[in-house]
Formats: C-alpha cells, sequence, structure tokens
C-alpha cells in the first residue's frame, strides 16, 4: 500500500457514529437519532446549510480532553488502515468556547495528547490547523490565534478558518491571522466553497498558503 498524506479533515466531522453515541450518552447530550443506523442517515447531506447543522450538533456534544483525544485516535486509526502516515486535520476550538464555553486548554490538550498516542499506537503523524469560523466575535478570533500560536510545538502548524463565505469577508479577521502568521503558523482558510472567485482572491490577498475547496478559482 502506497504512503498518504491527508491535508483536510474536519475532527469533528469524522467521529464514528458509535463513539458520538457514547460521547454524548456520557455528556448527557440528546441526539436525534439513538442508533448507529440513524446517525448514518443524517450524515447523507442534502446541502451546505444541512453540512453545518448535523457539524454542529457534533460539536455540542463534545466536553471532556478524553473526548478531543478520541476523537483523534480514532479518526487516526482509521486513516492508517488506509495507508496514511501524515495527516494535517482542523478542528473548531472558537465555537466551542462561544457556545458552551470550554475551556481552551481542555480542547487543545486533549486533541494534542491524541496525536501523540496516534503515533504512538499507528506511527501516523497528526498535525493540527484550528479553523476560525465567519461570523466569530473578532476578539475571540484573535484569542483562538494566540492559543494555537502557544500550541505550536505540540503540533499545531496553521490556522484556518471556515463557515459560510457569504456571511462575512475575512477583513474583520486580519489581526488575527497575522497573529497567527507572526507566530510561525501558516494561514490554510477554506474559501471559494460557497463564495464566488472573489473570496479566493481575498484569502490571498490576506496570506494564505494553501486554500480549502478553492473550486472557485476556475472563474
Amino acid at each position: 500500500m502506497s504512503a498518504k498524506i491527508e491535508l483536510h479533515v474536519h475532527l469533528e466531522g469524522a467521529i464514528r457514529p458509535a463513539t458520538l453515541l457514547d460521547i454524548a450518552r456520557r455528556n448527557g447530550e440528546s441526539l436525534p437519532a439513538d442508533t448507529v443506523e440513524g446517525l448514518e442517515a443524517l450524515y447523507r447531506f442534502t446541502d451546505f446549510r444541512h453540512f453545518l447543522s448535523v457539524w454542529r450538533m457534533t460539536t455540542n456534544c463534545l466536553r471532556t480532553a478524553d473526548d478531543f483525544r478520541r476523537v483523534v485516535v480514532g479518526y487516526a486509526q482509521e486513516a492508517r488502515a488506509h495507508g496514511a502516515v501524515y495527516l494535517e486535520a482542523i478542528f473548531s476550538p472558537a465555537e466551542r468556547v462561544e457556545s458552551h464555553a470550554l475551556d481552551w486548554d481542555e480542547m487543545f490538550t486533549g486533541y494534542t495528547e491524541g496525536a501523540v498516542e496516534a503515533r504512538e499506537r499507528f506511527g501516523l503523524t497528526v498535525r493540527f490547523t484550528p479553523d476560525l469560523y465567519r461570523g466569530c466575535p473578532v476578539e475571540l478570533a484573535e484569542e483562538c490565534a494566540r492559543v494555537s500560536v502557544r500550541y505550536r510545538d505540540r503540533g499545531v502548524v496553521g490556522l484556518g478558518i471556515g463557515g459560510d463565505e457569504r456571511r462575512s469577508t475575512l477583513a474583520p479577521y486580519g489581526k488575527a491571522v497575522r497573529i497567527a502568521q507572526e507566530g510561525g503558523l501558516a494561514f490554510v482558510p477554506h474559501a471559494g466553497e460557497v463564495g464566488g472567485p472573489e473570496h479566493v482572491r481575498e484569502a490571498l490577498d490576506l496570506g494564505a498558503v494553501r486554500l480549502r475547496h478553492g473550486i472557485r478559482a476556475a472563474e
């Protein structure tokens, strides 16, 4: 089997249904389905809005460092079975802080400890590019950038931004991006996913070194 790398995986969206059910029950969070088959049916996305709805449902279940560790280790095992040797994985901490007041270090520690375990158990390297989201309060975005830089030596290599491009330009997040860049992190935003080519240009002008999606660049 040839060695593979994966540069775009949202960890919250990669949780196996059985794991999600277990985490939700332990944290007292209700889900629209209570079986593996029921959850699998929810992941048959109809449009981008549906995708975001299911993604929020999933992230709402995650609470503890052990939850985040399990997410990394579970996906790393699956990716290694497909021949992956390196993952550059996305998670969305600012959304968790805003909606559930979770602790930054609880999340970052769980994810980065999961990377250590993935390396020890599967020989797979996991690095992280935390995502902001369009519509995120500016101060929160800047705090996320600072925390991300603080975890650079534990596997954080970049800062991204996702969400519906029609909701906000990248302009409000210029300072957050500069904090990340000056701290040694790459800027790796989603752009051209649901918005037009102007969003691709905006991301490049802000210093993006990699575009996620970028499909409207053809225009």
